[in-house]
């Protein structure tokens, strides 16, 4: 008997099943591709922040302390000027005394919180009622702030 002259009931229908893929294979093309950029995009972030701040360094900022030292002496103002990385300001001398050789010395820290050392400024000379400007020598480039450690002078009668 031929395949036609059977009855349904009895005629056998093979389907070749279709093979799927596995393992590797399985995973669509998009996913291989996705995964790992993100992956790459996740271990990369830390360092790119790193980049990112040593190129933005923080600029110093001061922080406030005693603004009168020395008998007479005042500090007025003082701020950074960003583009010589020096302390900038003005002393005035309120007294009726003469100042020679004053000083005015700033601690560095930085960003962990440690001293760094200090920078200072001197005037050779600053009269009774006066005003002067000054200018600290450069912060380091590790500097995050500063901080007025004293302001110093030798009387002069």
């Amino acid at each position: 008997m031929d395949a036609a002259s059977q009855s349904p009931d009895t005629q056998r229908v093979r389907r070749r099943r279709r093979s799927r893929p596995k393992g590797w294979k399985a995973i669509p093309k998009l996913v291989k591709i996705t995964v790992p950029v993100c992956l790459a995009v996740l271990l990369l972030i830390p360092f790119a922040r790193r980049v990112t701040l040593k190129s933005r360094r923080p600029v110093p900022t001061a922080v406030s302390g005693p603004s009168v030292l020395a008998t007479g002496l005042v500090l007025n103002e003082a701020k950074l000027d960003e583009a010589t990385m020096r302390v900038a300001g003005i002393i005035s001398n309120t007294s009726d005394i003469s100042y020679r050789n004053v000083t005015v010395s700033y601690r560095i820290i930085n960003d962990l919180g440690n001293e760094e050392g200090a920078v200072t400024a001197t005037i050779d000379h600053l009269g009774p009622h006066t005003q002067s400007k000054f200018a600290t020598d450069p912060l380091s480039k590790t500097a995050s702030r500063y901080v007025l450690r004293e302001i110093t002078g030798t009387p002069r009668q």
